[in-house]
């Protein structure tokens, strides 16, 4: 029996969760004999020397992000970079590749079309947004005649989607994370070479938040949070946040208008080696969004055995519950969450313990090798 050919496609190589969820799954899957390889429809490709090197072919069509909606122009492109290989399935990730998979599964009915689902986009703050009502229809209506297949990345991603689309066959698949990079800890030198690199003073608490400027990531509930632990519980305080998004600018001036410059560093999305290193270093993560689909990054604290604390909401409280690494707080609530970090701030030897007994639990959980498992397995049961 021949290997499957699969096209893998995706929005852009950039350093978001589902990108690196692909660069880092695809080497485990192909160990099953799956042949890959990847589409990607616009200009950010940061991480594809990384997925190369591991002899993954990466097809790029470099459009802009802009263009988006150009569906006839970027499907003219999308068909004539794949009418003649001859793929058995075609599996898309996130809305717009999504839908071109499901374009290409019109004219190629031999070809088999899954749907990674990893956020509806139909979320809390974006049910008033004009375009959300005709991007559901027309989801909905790729989804139900084109798309052979639907896998969420949690339990629920996928009761969004069967409340909002009434799809009831949908698979869930956790999305998983090599924890073989990361490292088990860091010797107290290089915490301290780290954070002085960062400029946080010796005796500060030391906070990261990892994920894209985006609103419902949170960040204002965070500034006022801080506000409260400066001025309430008198903590010292840095606070650092990475990640890419146009929401950067308004965290920004909300930090000036608040007074806290600083307390606060803002950086652009860095290395995932560095990113792992920023994480060991700090004190604890905070996640302050007000919803996530899976929670990725919160996953990747736990595997490193950091405090963190998360908002209580959907794929937080999914992706931690079964561990004791977490304390939860009220979406949107800077009185609650100032709390949960004074409360980790005055036990953090405590939480430190904890966390660092449940590690091997949450790598061993989520490992990528167990996710590659369960895509192999979905893969063979394609066509059958």
């Amino acid at each position: 029996m021949k290997n499957k050919r699969i096209l893998v496609v995706i929005d852009s190589l950039g350093y978001g969760g589902a990108e690196r969820l692909v660069v880092s799954l695809l080497p485990y899957i192909e160990k099953y004999n799956y042949k890959f390889d990847v589409m990607v429809l616009f200009s950010d490709l940061s991480l594809k020397p990384e997925i190369e090197l591991s002899g993954i072919n990466v097809i790029t069509l470099n459009q802009d992000y802009a263009d988006r909606w150009s569906v006839l122009r970027l499907f003219y492109y999308f068909r004539a970079a794949v009418v003649d290989k001859k793929y058995d399935i075609i599996w898309g990730h996130l809305f717009f590749c999504n839908l071109y998979s499901g374009l290409y599964g019109i004219f190629c009915k031999s070809t088999k079309v899954i749907w990674t689902l990893h956020s509806p986009c139909y979320g809390v703050l974006n049910q008033k947004k004009f375009y959300h009502k005709p991007r559901q229809l027309f989801e909905k209506f790729f989804g139900n005649l084109f798309v052979d297949y639907k896998v969420a990345v949690s339990v629920a991603v996928a009761d969004d989607y069967r409340r909002l689309m009434r799809w009831r066959d949908i698979d869930v698949i956790y999305n998983g994370i090599d924890f073989s990079h990361f490292p088990v800890s860091l010797g107290e030198l290089k915490k301290a070479k780290i954070r002085k690199e960062y400029n946080v003073d010796t005796g500060e608490f030391m906070i990261v938040t990892p994920g894209r400027y985006s609103p419902e990531k949170g960040h204002m509930t965070m500034i006022d949070a801080i506000k409260i632990l400066e001025e309430k519980y008198k903590i010292r305080v840095t606070w650092i946040v990475i990640g890419n998004g146009v929401f950067k600018s308004n965290v920004h001036n909300a930090i000036i208008s608040s007074k806290l410059k600083s307390k606060v560093l803002l950086l652009d999305a860095i290395s995932h080696a560095n990113l792992l290193d920023l994480i060991n270093s700090s004190d604890i993560a905070v996640i302050p969004s007000i919803r996530e689909p899976f929670g990725i990054v919160a996953v990747e604290v736990m595997g490193l055995g950091i405090p963190i604390i998360v908002s209580r909401v959907d794929g937080l409280i999914e992706v931690t519950k079964e561990f004791k690494c977490a304390l939860t707080t009220l979406p949107g609530d800077p009185d609650d969450l100032a709390s949960a970090i004074f409360n980790i701030h005055s036990r953090l030897g405590y939480y430190k313990d904890v966390c660092a007994d449940n590690m091997n639990s949450v790598r061993n959980y989520f490992d990528i090798s167990v996710c590659a498992s369960n895509w192999a397995q979905k893969f063979s049961d394609v066509g059958q």
